[in-house]
């Protein structure tokens, strides 16, 4: 995925270290993070990702508190719903 200058590369790891990164490398200056084994995590647009046994878990950049914080903002108290959501 790129994002103006910024790259994410999901792949072989053997791909990355021997042929993408040293091709990047010749022509721009780069900074990168890596994933490890479980539990490590990097972040990527505001966002976490955190490497699980089974795959991958990507954390918003955000808490629920911010976005009803903003809401209020804009809209006033935000109030409890009565409605069954069940």
């Amino acid at each position: 995925m790129v994002h103006v200058d910024d790259l994410l590369f999901a792949g072989s790891r053997k791909v990355w270290t021997q042929k993408f990164l040293p091709t990047m490398q010749q022509k721009f200056s780069v900074s990168y993070k890596l994933l490890g084994g479980t539990g490590t995590e990097i972040d990527f647009l505001k966002r976490r990702l955190v490497m699980l046994s089974d795959g991958m878990m990507i954390v918003p950049g955000t808490s629920a508190a911010k976005v009803v914080e903003c809401f209020e903002k804009h809209f006033g108290h935000a109030r409890l719903q009565k409605v069954p959501s069940d």
